[in-house]
């Protein structure tokens, strides 16, 4: 077994957080509800990275690792931004990823794409210079300029699929806007006997687009009621409800790394 903390889980590799010092991991979504949130979370824990969450819906990132913005006097992202200094992340100690939270008024305040992905760019250089890390960077549903920013930005671009109806048409049109970007396709809450019309239709759109299918991660029900702030692959000993979902995630988090060294 691999060891237990933040980012210990590389070391199976022969890696640690600072061997993918640099690289950027961005998941995006054209639709809510898809458990983008819950993949970033996972994979900047297991990555050992930097987790900047850009979502300011409830439901996010910053609310699931227990930031409460009500309760803060500074507000990272928007002080940054601001102020134009790098944002420090909250040390999420070893069972969460470190985080930048997102504030509600960012919505409101997003710079322009283009401006916003050199903002990006200089945080994970100076992060991945003095932190030593990775960065993993959760978006807002749909095509808002941080959401395009952080796409533009990355090294890396985890793409959740859902295969449902609406889900999927959702998932068909990133695809084809964002198809000349670094696409990695996740098919996520994936049910034990998926509709074939679907399965069939993510083959054909990721054709199109020329980006490949990663490892799968399949639904799990009890996920919706769980309220521990740790990451799942951090919990140990592993619960054995857990354990197939924990090795799912190791799998996409193997193939995160094998395009990290590549780069």
């Amino acid at each position: 077994m691999p060891e237990r903390g933040k980012g210990a889980w590389l070391a199976q590799y022969g890696l640690t957080p600072s061997d993918l010092a640099g690289f950027t991991v961005v998941v995006a979504a054209y639709k809510g509800g898809v458990g983008k949130t819950f993949l970033a979370y996972e994979m900047a824990y297991l990555l050992g990275a930097v987790l900047l969450d850009l979502d300011w819906d409830k439901g996010n990132a910053s609310g699931a690792w227990g930031y409460r913005e009500e309760q803060r006097v500074n507000r990272p992202l928007l002080d940054a931004l601001e102020t134009g200094r790098v944002p420090r992340p909250l040390a999420g100690g070893p069972w969460r990823p470190d985080l930048v939270p997102c504030a509600k008024e960012f919505g409101h305040n997003q710079p322009s794409a283009e401006r916003m992905t050199k903002t990006i760019e200089r945080w994970t250089a100076q992060w991945g210079q003095e932190l030593q890390c990775p960065v993993v960077i959760d978006t807002h549903p749909g095509g808002t300029p941080s959401t395009f920013a952080a796409v533009a930005a990355g090294n890396l671009v985890l793409t959740p699929a859902v295969l449902r109806e609406r889900d999927m048409a959702a998932t068909e049109d990133m695809l084809e806007e964002l198809k000349s970007y670094p696409l990695l396709i996740v098919p996520n809450m994936v049910p034990l006997s998926p509709p074939e019309r679907y399965i069939t239709r993510l083959e054909h759109a990721a054709g199109r687009a020329q980006a490949p299918i990663g490892p799968e991660i399949s639904e799990y029900k009890w996920l919706g009621g769980r309220t521990r702030r740790m990451a799942v692959t951090a919990t140990d000993p592993v619960p054995k409800r857990a354990s197939s979902l924990v090795s799912e995630l190791h799998k996409l988090g193997e193939t995160v790394v094998g395009y990290a060294r590549a780069a």
